[in-house]
């Protein structure tokens, strides 16, 4: 069903929200140009002015802003240093020793260094902030970002729990909780959802993925709901807002091991995230180890078995440094599904780097069958930006889509998404679009990803019909995919120019 023109009018505010603050100087001239094409300046000229506004506030502030953590990370530095010392000295005082004595000596030494270099690495990602407007980190863009900025408070963010036998949602918040009066129980394994901007916790996608694993199995499934911070245009504060989010969400569960029966059998913990979500959900895994750490009396870790990323949000999120995102660390297994990860400049919403253990390209991961008009094509539709954002919109949605169509899947044993192991480079394409795969390996995108594990770590290509189920590949959808990655690829700028200029 095609969006109403209000849907398509906020998405468009949306887009250019994140075309402007989450790029360098050189590109932001570039999106300006763009947005001008189409917008006629009316709505850039606002939001332009309010921006140079708020450059202008932070001409007052930006003299008083200060690196508050310079002192605490050169002190953890220094005690990483310490530990390499203290390796060297052990290894020198142990050369008269036997060589089974040196090496286990030396070994106890290197691990109790390594040990301290990864509490350095958390310390450090516990402390980092997100660079949204894509300048150097100092002052200036720190009091600009501060004023953009408004992060949700945890209190502010609820929580739906479900289970089979109660599976209508029954609401709590941090503040309120008690497991008193709830069907929860440890012992099940524990699903939490998390949606992502412009998007709340009543979402239908939400909902259907919520009752699908009620299908698959006897679970507990939790539902974020952080609406206060993702229902906004501006995009900025909702990104800000994923670290509070992970932080409550890793708050909630605490308190749920805490109110549980001591001793009781713990069942694994899946977090599942959608854009922003997806980063919500590798904070709140990275938080949650952090507590188990300093907090071992009630026995037993809970840790998040598994952090699923469902084409994590790329705006805000650029950086190449792995700390500020989800990352392969924050769970023993991490899966991810690319599904619109195009350049920020043509309205990509997705990241399109690996950031799990496995990462799955539907397609490719830019676009999606049945989203993308391939007759039309990626660069003619640029002429026509409402429709470019709508595509991407209908591929960012694909992921969950895909994922709650594995579970489905899985409980009727139909087919499956079938990952074949890919270079990203889209060469030999016909070689890859089967909706089989002879080699055992090959790892199911989805629910069943993990059963693969530990062999399926790198990145795959993953083939899907145009309409449900997706897995279903029809006869067409080969010549079809391989039109569509044809018409989105950058190479081929030259033959837009091509067929629009004049003939002869």
């Amino acid at each position: 069903m095609a969006p109403s023109s209000a849907a398509l009018g906020a998405a468009s505010v949306a887009v250019i929200a994140i075309l402007l603050f989450t790029t360098g100087n050189s590109v932001q001239a570039a999106n300006l140009d763009l947005l001008g094409s189409f917008a006629r300046g009316g709505p850039v000229r606002g939001l332009t002015g309010s921006l140079k506004s708020a450059i202008g506030k932070t001409q007052e502030i930006a003299g008083s802003a200060v690196n508050k953590t310079t002192s605490a990370v050169a002190s953890e530095v220094k005690s990483v240093k310490q530990g390499v010392s203290e390796v060297a000295d052990t290894i020198g005082s142990t050369v008269d020793k036997t060589s089974e004595a040196v090496a286990s000596t030396a070994e106890e030494a290197i691990t109790s260094v390594k040990e301290k270099v990864d509490d350095f690495k958390e310390y450090v990602k516990d402390g980092l902030e997100l660079n949204c407007l894509g300048f150097p980190k100092g002052p200036l863009t720190a009091a600009l970002e501060s004023i953009l900025s408004s992060e949700t408070k945890s209190d502010e963010v609820k929580f739906y729990f479900s289970t089979r036998r109660r599976p209508d949602y029954q609401a709590f918040s941090i503040a309120n909780f008690t497991l008193r009066g709830s069907d929860f129980d440890i012992r099940r394994n524990t699903y939490v959802i998390t949606h992502g901007f412009l998007s709340h916790g009543n979402e239908k996608w939400l909902a259907d993925m919520k009752n699908s694993i009620l299908n698959y199995e006897n679970a507990n499934v939790i539902v974020t709901d952080w609406q206060k911070g993702s229902n906004t245009f501006n995009y900025v504060s909702a990104a800000a807002s994923t670290k509070i989010v992970g932080e409550a969400i890793a708050s909630l569960l605490l308190k749920i091991k805490t109110q549980s029966p001591q001793g009781a059998r713990r069942g694994r913990l899946h977090l599942i995230g959608h854009s922003l979500g997806a980063h919500i959900s590798g904070r709140a895994a990275f938080v949650i180890k952090q507590n188990e750490k300093q907090d071992r009396s009630r026995g037993g870790a809970w840790i998040a078995n598994r952090v699923t990323g469902l084409d994590p949000a790329q705006p805000c999120f650029q950086s190449k440094d792995p700390e500020l995102k989800l990352t392969p660390d924050d769970a023993p297994y991490v899966d991810i599904i690319h599904t619109n990860a195009r350049t920020l400049l043509f309205f990509g919403l997705g990241l399109s780097e690996q950031l799990g253990f496995t990462d799955f390209y539907p397609n490719g991961g830019k676009a999606q069958p049945g989203c993308v008009d391939i007759d039309t094509g990626f660069w003619k539709s640029l002429l026509i930006p409402a429709n470019l954002i709508q595509e991407a919109i209908c591929s960012h949605g694909r992921s969950y889509k895909y994922f709650t169509e594995s579970i489905d899947n899985a409980v009727n044993n139909s087919c499956s998404f079938v990952g074949h192991r890919w270079n990203r480079l889209y060469e030999n394409l016909e070689n890859l679009i089967h909706p089989t795969c002879s080699d055992a390996s090959c790892p199911e995108m989805g629910i069943h990803s993990i059963k693969t594990y530990p062999q399926n770590e790198g990145s795959y290509f993953v083939p899907t019909g145009d309409d449900s189920p997706h897995c279903h590949l029809k006869d067409t959808d080969k010549e079809r995919i391989v039109k569509q990655i044809t018409n989105d690829d950058i190479s081929n700028l030259s033959r837009l120019a091509k067929e629009l200029l004049p003939k002869g």
